[in-house]
């Protein structure tokens, strides 16, 4: 393959090796420039000569899907064609899953667990929770027949009164009738209303390809479930000189969500 980066000028090439389908994308650009202001790097440090640029290139094959996936990566100082390392690429890259093709498998978002269906107090410890499970895909991706697994690893919660929390565990619901406890992934409301409850959960997935060792997708993916809502009210103290069944007319005793 031949291109450079003083012939390309530091943008991108394209190199489809013969008898393939595979097409790479070959892209050049200042890793450090010595002597610019504000890129802190000096000749010395970087093996580069006085006023060379340390050049960064990376290759990345273009998969029929269109995802790119990295193949290499080499720094060398711009001294011309000269300078630059060989660049060789195979015909065909090895398998490498990416987060959008695990996207596209549908990871089931986790279910929003509230304790009393959701009713809670204004200034009381609301106990929530994510139910997520890790799960298991099998498919043919490009030609290849992939395992995949993932789990779940943090929860962004999004209370709906401008507050957020990010948590690495999952919480859980409380014994028989335990109210205002507080939890790790417990809130408490400061103003009454339906809040509208959200959760994105982060899952991690490894793969193997063709029955290979186990190996991990690099980045995560983030999965958005359905929301919940949480009703907040207040409470009222007064003052009675009888109970409800000596006067059944008297203040609450229809219930207590009165106004």
């Amino acid at each position: 393959m031949s291109c450079s980066y003083s012939a390309i000028g530091g943008g991108s090439a394209y190199y489809r090796p013969p008898a393939s389908d595979v097409r790479y994308r070959v892209s050049y650009g200042v890793l450090c420039s010595v002597g610019s202001p504000g890129l802190h790097c000096a000749a010395a440090m970087v093996g580069c000569p006085d006023g060379v640029d340390l050049v960064l290139r990376t290759v990345f094959a273009v998969l029929p899907d269109g995802t790119e996936q990295t193949v290499s990566r080499v720094s060398f100082c711009n001294l011309g064609a000269a300078g630059e390392p060989e660049l060789t690429v195979d015909a065909e890259p090895p398998f490498q899953l990416t987060v959008e093709q695990v996207d596209r498998l549908g990871i089931a978002p986790a279910t929003i667990g509230t304790e009393f269906n959701g009713f809670t107090l204004r200034n009381a410890h609301t106990n929530i929770w994510a139910e997520a499970d890790p799960q298991e895909f099998r498919e043919t991706i490009l030609g290849v027949d992939v395992q995949v697994r993932v789990r779940p690893v943090n929860y962004r919660w999004s209370y709906g009164d401008g507050h957020s929390w990010t948590t690495v565990i999952p919480g859980g619901p409380l014994g028989s009738g335990q109210f205002d406890v507080r939890t790790e992934t417990s809130h408490q409301y400061a103003e009454t209303g339906a809040h509208r409850l959200a959760l994105t959960t982060t899952f991690q997935a490894e793969y193997r390809a063709g029955g290979g060792p186990w190996q991990p997708v690099i980045g995560t993916n983030s999965v958005a479930s359905v929301p919940a809502t949480v009703d907040v009210w207040r409470t009222k103290k007064l003052l009675v000189d009888a109970t409800c069944a000596e006067e059944p007319d008297g203040p609450y005793c229809e219930g207590p969500f009165q106004e």
